[in-house]
């Protein structure tokens, strides 16, 4: 008796297994009839398979493409017509590239080619602009695959973009005050570091002014801490508008600022001089009063100046430097007055308008605090 030939069991099997070349000879032709029908119930189950995948590629809720190695659209579902507002026939036959951004490209089909190879995920960050909406930024699993000898990319895009927003606002926040959106004192040492670095390789120097606002306390302790922190915000912007542009003004705490001063000529002149403009900014600054509601505040400040490499040999001890010049000079003048003094130099400017260090003016006239 001739031994029936075996079929798959299964689809996957089927769909496995060496191709049949064809079929033993049979002992009836009700043998024939009953194996092809089987073949085409397992031909049925792999349609249904194929489209159940279909559908659940179509329906996934995250944006997923197929593309060949040079990333033209073939395949999209439904979440990536959404994610880059396009329709299934304007999406489709599309390079990928025409909705990256310029900067994403730069080495993009190399990595591409790599990956058409690779069984295991690359993963991208890629920033998008589609046609109509909003730019974003995606993060997007790049694997591929070989089908009939021919390479394809699968893509699984997801929108980043809320995520990168919030980590760029957390990383602001803790490199700059929160009251003034100055650099910090973390990221001023920081742009002092890069700063003396780069005056070195230019043979160059650069300055830190010290700034501390004279009896500041009073604001606070007479009109109330948010008086002083309306003085805060003011005076920080009064100081980058005395600073130079490619100055960096910081706040370290309190009352007291910073300002850097780079790419200055390596002449000890030089040195004494670009600061002193900028000190005399600030100082003519102050002679305008601060205004709260209806209360004019006049307030002074101490300033002192350190210069790297005349003054000082690097980061802290520039800083220093400053600070000691700083503190000297409110020494020298406790109530009168704006000194700008460094370790080596000092000038004494006119006293303001109004001579005590803080006084308020209101609508019953000049009060003295």
């Amino acid at each position: 008796m001739t031994e029936e030939p075996r079929l798959p069991e299964s689809p996957i099997e089927l769909a496995t297994s060496a191709p049949l070349h064809g079929l033993p000879e049979l002992g009836s032709l009700r043998d024939l009839d009953h194996a092809v029908e089987r073949l085409l119930t397992y031909g049925e189950a792999i349609v249904e398979e194929q489209e159940r995948y279909r559908d659940l590629f179509l329906q996934a809720p995250v944006c997923s493409m197929i593309t060949d190695i040079d990333g033209l659209i073939l395949e999209a579902n439904l979440a990536a017509t959404e994610l880059f507002r396009l329709p299934f026939d304007e999406l489709l036959g599309t390079p990928l590239s025409r909705f990256i951004q310029p900067q994403s490209l730069a080495g993009l089909e190399g990595r591409l080619a790599v990956s058409a190879q690779s069984e295991e995920a690359e993963t991208l960050e890629l920033h998008c602009a589609p046609p109509a909406g909003a730019p974003f930024v995606a993060t997007a699993a790049v694997r591929g695959r070989i089908e009939n000898e021919t390479p394809f990319l699968h893509w699984v895009l997801h929108d980043v973009t809320e995520r990168k927003r919030e980590e760029e606002r957390l990383a602001y926040r803790a490199a700059h005050d929160e009251l003034t959106g100055l650099p910090n004192r973390d990221m001023f040492r920081e742009m002092l570091r890069l700063g003396i670095a780069r005056a070195d390789r230019h043979e160059e120097s650069v300055a830190v002014i010290s700034i501390d606002l004279d009896r500041f306390k009073l604001v606070n302790d007479s009109m109330g801490h948010a008086a002083g922190d309306a003085v805060l915000s003011e005076f920080a912007a009064r100081l980058r508008a005395a600073s130079r542009a490619a100055d960096v003004v910081g706040r370290l705490g309190g009352d007291e600022f910073v300002m850097l001063l780079a790419d200055l000529p390596s002449t000890e002149a030089s040195t004494q001089s670009e600061p002193g403009e900028v000190m005399s900014r600030i100082h003519r600054s102050l002679e305008k009063p601060f205004l709260l509601s209806d209360i004019e505040v006049h307030m002074t400040a101490s300033m002192g100046v350190g210069t790297y490499p005349i003054e000082a040999s690097g980061q802290r001890q520039v800083m220093a430097t400053a600070d000691r010049a700083m503190y000297r000079a409110k020494g020298e003048r406790p109530k009168r007055g704006v000194l700008l003094a460094a370790a080596s130099w000092s000038t004494l400017h006119p006293d303001p308008p109004l001579p005590p260090v803080a006084q308020i003016r209101g609508r019953r006239g000049r009060q003295r605090l």
